[in-house]
């Protein structure tokens, strides 16, 4: 709209739908999942991978084997999902599969995890060769290794109780019948049983005698109490104490007693807890540039413990700057002239056979942050501009990195040009490059203790990646009027790699040699509306697409079409009928058409077929007749006719107004004549033939 008016209006190609924009999953896993996870038995397992997709998509995690996933805690929303295993052991080792599905399509991803855990059982146990003093035996090695290699085998043995049956004798005297009664024994399968704090205990001990003993356990000199969580079942030949979640004061020394008539026997077992070792937690550590640092801690735990430090997944070990002074109960590391590499998080590792525990400490180290992480990514590549992404570096010196700065030089030249002294994201769009030119850039994190070492790129050709689009397609012109006409396309088969930012159209007259370009504006839409043509001349137009690499070859040239108002076939004629009719012919008259098609009435034609046939006579000239009244000749007499008119004019012939009924030629005269003919003749056969039979009636 301007002060003149409102404007002609626009288009929106096709039927916009209101509809959620629909996007296909995606896994963004972080580089540090890429790699294999190692984490201790006992600690928790922690997946956090962020995930895309619109819809939500559906989470789903599996093992690689299919094992069960029951003590994984999934916590899953539209960003990202969370894998939780709490107390880790060895068979949790192993491919964690995600994927994750929506109605777009689905993703997959997999993590790799070691847990570092005591070995497993050796398999394939057998015995090759026994003498009456030894045996020989082999096994297999063990399926899990616990993330670690084996180092030896521990061969233990114990003598199983015989049993037999004698032959029968006869007794000599005979035997009197009466109650049997038996001692009673109680004879536990182990002597001692080790458990590991948090974790369910079942002691089965065989019990025997008749009548059937009463049994009674005490635990270091006192009656056990029984709770919910520490009870005593007794079955036919089992006494059996159950322990759920173990805990440090249940272990110690459980005597079981049975009696009955006969007398009465004891036995005791010894239940040992295993604690896993408690190291301390430390806070971060602050230390300068220069300076040495002491990472030290007591360390407990039964039996005792072996004490380990690392740095990331690299375990640490002595060198002219790191010192580790180990003891029973304490560890301690001294780190001399720190740099900015020995901060970061050390980690205190003490494990013994009833599980491992770990410990992280922070240290920081004041310094100048290191290089951005690379590689530099440079996309959007152009003749004058692209744009740099990097990561923020490992090492930020100890303090928040406040900014980076960017420069950028010549491969042909030596000297650094500052392109951005004050970036804050990790991104930049760098412009105003020469086109042909190669470039380096270099990018350097700041923070309050300086500027940190620099991260270089590739060198990079400033050129564009991209051509002029092919020509429009389809090219159709509509809406023609005196004054205007309405241009239609489709969109070009090929972009050139760059979208389409407009359209140019041209027109070009019969008796011109140029062509115009029809549109001030750079078009968008596919259709434009030319307007200011002079009427009766004919014009033929072109259509050229344009992107960031220029203006692409035109498409192919229209028809010529006339710049003159719309025409069309003019409506049937009105009031069709006949007037007269003869033996030979018919008369018939009608009125001039309501809607004439824009254009002059030029004639009429009229048009005859035989009432049982389909095939329709012309009877006037093909250039038609002007007046609105004609007669048909030569026709056949008491032949049934259909008749019927149609309009002309510069366009064509118009849509047929036909007669009513049909139509047979005759003398209207001579009709009325034989009709009172036939009348009178009737009278008088009627009169004469009632006389004869009044003579008749009276001669009888």
């Amino acid at each position: 709209m301007n002060s003149e008016g409102l404007g002609e209006p626009a288009l929106v190609p096709g039927t916009p739908k209101a509809e959620e924009r629909l996007l296909p999953p995606e896994i963004e896993l972080d580089a540090e999942l890429r790699k294999v996870v190692t984490i201790r038995a006992c600690c928790t397992l922690r997946l956090f991978v962020p995930i895309k997709g619109r819809p939500a998509p559906e989470v789903k995690w599996t093992r690689e084997h299919g094992e069960s996933l029951d003590r994984a805690t999934i916590e899953s929303t539209s960003s990202y999902t969370l894998l939780i295993v709490e107390n880790v052991n060895r068979f949790d080792s192993g491919k964690y599969m995600l994927t994750i599905e929506n109605s777009s399509g689905s993703k997959s991803a997999f993590v790799n995890v070691r847990v570092l855990d005591t070995p497993g059982p050796p398999q394939d146990l057998k015995i090759k060769e026994v003498t009456k003093s030894s045996v020989t035996l082999t096994w297999e090695p063990p399926l899990l290794d616990g993330g670690s290699k084996i180092k030896n085998y521990i061969v233990e043995k114990r003598e199983s109780t015989r049993k037999g049956k004698s032959d029968p004798r006869a007794l000599a005297v005979p035997v009197v019948a009466k109650d049997l009664v038996i001692e009673p024994d109680v004879r536990p399968a182990f002597h001692s049983y080790s458990i590991q704090v948090g974790q369910d205990l079942k002691v089965e001990v065989p019990v025997s005698g008749r009548p059937k003993p009463t049994v009674t356990w005490v635990k270091d000199g006192q009656t056990l109490r029984q709770t919910t969580r520490v009870n005593v079942s007794d079955l036919t030949d089992l006494t059996v104490l159950n322990i759920k979640e173990t805990s440090k004061e249940d272990g110690g020394t459980y005597e079981i007693t049975v009696a009955n008539v006969v007398g009465q026997k004891s036995a005791s077992v010894e239940i040992i807890t295993l604690d896993k070792p408690d190291p301390p937690y430390k806070d971060t550590i602050v230390v300068n540039a220069g300076d040495t640092f002491r990472l030290e801690a007591d360390v407990h735990g039964k039996p005792l413990p072996t004490i380990k430090w690392y740095k990331g997944d690299k375990e640490l070990e002595e060198t002219a700057r790191y010192e580790i002074k180990n003891t029973d109960f304490s560890a301690l590391i001294i780190v001399k002239d720190a740099i900015r590499v020995d901060g970061g998080q050390y980690i205190l590792e003490a494990s013994n056979v009833a599980g491992t525990k770990t410990v992280p400490v922070n240290v920081k180290v004041l310094d100048r942050p290191g290089p951005p992480e690379g590689p530099v990514q440079v996309t959007g590549v152009t003749a004058e501009k692209c744009s740099l992404a990097w990561s923020p570096p490992l090492h930020d010196g100890g303090s928040d990195i406040s900014h980076y700065i960017v420069e950028k030089r010549e491969t042909s030249r030596l000297a650094w040009t500052v392109v951005a002294s004050e970036v804050l994201p990790t991104m930049l769009k760098v412009t105003k490059l020469l086109e042909g030119n190669e470039y380096i850039f270099r990018i350097m994190a700041v923070n309050k203790y300086g500027v940190g070492e620099p991260l270089e790129s590739v060198p990079v050709m400033m050129k564009n990646p991209f051509v002029v689009p092919s020509p429009p397609k389809a090219l159709e012109i509509t809406n023609i009027t005196k004054d205007s006409m309405t241009v239609c396309w489709s969109r070009p088969d090929s972009d050139g790699g760059s979208e389409i930012i407009g359209y140019v159209v041209e027109k070009r007259d019969r008796a011109g040699i140029r062509w115009i370009k029809c549109n001030k504006r750079r078009i968008t839409d596919l259709r434009l509306r030319v307007t200011g043509l002079t009427e009766d001349h004919e014009y033929e137009f072109r259509v050229s697409a344009e992107n960031a690499a220029g203006l692409g070859e035109p498409s192919q040239v229209s028809p010529y079409f006339k710049a003159c108002d719309p025409m069309f076939k003019p409506g049937p004629p009105t009031n069709a009928h006949v007037v007269d009719t003869t033996k030979s012919s018919v008369t018939l008259s009608w009125s001039k058409p309501i809607y004439d098609g824009g254009s002059e009435i030029q004639g009429y034609l009229v048009e005859i077929c035989k009432a049982d046939e389909d095939e329709w006579s012309l009877v006037t000239p093909q250039t038609g007749i002007r007046a609105t009244r004609f007669e048909i000749k030569k026709l056949t007499e008491h032949q049934e006719y259909k008749l019927r008119v149609c309009a002309l004019n510069k366009v064509g012939v118009g849509e047929a107004a036909s007669v009513p009924g049909t139509i047979k030629p005759e003398d209207k005269l001579e009709s009325k004549l034989f009709c009172v003919c036939l009348f009178f003749f009737l009278f008088l056969f009627f009169k004469v033939h009632l006389k004869l039979m009044c003579h008749q009636n009276i001669q009888k």
